[in-house]
């Protein structure tokens, strides 16, 4: 009855009926990929008043492993997720709408991937940088699971599409350029934890309804279902522009385990009040060698150069073998002393990590080093550390 053949349906009508809504779509398989793109099919399922009902059962297929239908949904959450703000005025239910898509965005490209299509790992890599950007400024629990998954899945999806060989140049440097902003953050964070769960199908579980989207507040530019395999997508320079404002960084690293308190604040209270000391610790350019920082923190007592701080850390490898061989605390001191002897990449890393901190459960020592490292990396030429140091100087005065 409903046939692509035999007419253009009453897609009302047909949409009323579960059973009518399958039996159109996937009662002839060969056929389901071109009803699922025919864009008249669209417009009228996003306008349609039972358009949850028809989600339902493209859902129920994707779940199933049906790969039109989980293009279908993935495309589908990225059209909840840039639309959030047009389907309620309310901020909270906003963030909720996007956090909701994100994460079943990030489920059925994991369902696909699964299936063979590795290519749809650029579009979890996307997803999973876009709920961290959401979900790390609210971050107060460093044990906190969906956060950890999210920066995880930065990083495996990032490795996973680098290595499938995809034939698209500028994709594959997006993923490059995300694994070495998130690899580091990553491995300290996994330090921190007990060994995270992988990205589960925990994501999406929530079938709680959303609001219906109406086709004339929907977006025109986003691509179609059968466009997904193009690279048309928003890419990752858009994920990290929407991420500028300094929270797509780490949670505190700068915590000792042995005493429960965190080494950027042992290192204050060893410093004077005036605070010279980290001014003096910077490379002594009239002497033969750097000088380790306690060296001048303490004038009375001589210290030895740590030889771990006198090596290059410019990347995810480095800090990796670092931590393997000297342990988060040691790590952690290496690099700020790294930080306070020049090295950008230890600056931006420090810098990070204390924006990501929530402002209500910073000390006055944290807001120190942030505004340290914040403004060493911008004098090192930064540009989001220039841009991080002009809003420091904003909210201060």
């Amino acid at each position: 009855m409903f046939s692509i053949f035999k007419g253009k349906p009453n897609y009302e009508q047909l949409f009323s009926s579960a059973s009518d809504i399958h039996q159109h779509i996937y009662g002839n398989k060969t056929r389901t990929a071109d009803i699922l793109g025919n864009e008249e099919f669209i417009e009228a399922w996003l306008a349609s008043k039972h358009i949850s009902l028809v989600t339902s059962v493209i859902k129920q297929e994707a779940l199933k492993g049906d790969i039109p239908s989980l293009k279908q949904m993935i495309w589908l959450n990225d059209i909840y997720y840039n639309n959030a703000d047009n389907l309620t005025e309310n901020k909270s239910q906003q963030q909720k709408i996007k956090i909701d898509s994100l994460k079943d965005r990030i489920l059925f490209c994991e369902r696909a991937i699964a299936l063979g299509l590795t290519d749809q790992s650029y579009y979890a890599m996307t997803s999973c940088a876009k709920l961290y950007a959401l979900l790390a400024p609210r971050q107060t629990d460093l044990a906190d699971e969906t956060t950890k998954n999210a920066l995880n899945g930065i990083v495996n999806h990032a490795r996973r599409f680098i290595a499938s060989g995809y034939d698209d140049p500028e994709l594959i440097d997006d993923a490059k350029r995300l694994l070495a902003q998130f690899a580091p953050i990553a491995a300290l964070t996994d330090a921190f934890n007990a060994p995270r769960k992988q990205i589960t199908d925990g994501y999406g579980e929530d079938n709680s309804p959303r609001p219906t989207p109406r086709a004339h507040k929907l977006k025109q530019d986003v691509p179609l279902p059968t466009q997904l395999n193009k690279g048309e997508e928003e890419t990752p320079r858009q994920t990290e522009s929407n991420m500028n404002s300094g929270h797509n960084t780490f949670f505190q690293t700068e915590i000792n385990a042995n005493s429960g308190q965190d080494i950027s604040r042992q290192t204050e209270t060893d410093m004077n009040s005036e605070q010279k000391a980290h001014s003096q610790a910077e490379i002594n350019v009239n002497s033969e060698h750097q000088v380790h920082p306690q060296a001048e923190i303490n004038a009375n007592c001589e210290h030895k150069v740590h030889p771990q701080a006198q090596q290059n850390i410019n990347g995810e490898q480095d800090i990796q073998s670092l931590i393997e061989k000297q342990g988060m605390n040691k790590a952690v001191e290496i690099i700020r002393d790294a930080a306070l002897k020049g090295n950008l990449f230890c600056q931006k890393f420090l810098s990070g990590a204390g924006l990501h901190i929530p402002e209500k459960d910073r000390t006055d020592s944290v807001n120190q080093d942030i505004e340290r490292f914040t403004r060493l990396a911008a004098e090192g030429g930064d540009m989001l550390s220039q841009f991080n140091l002009a809003l420091l100087f904003m909210k201060k005065n």
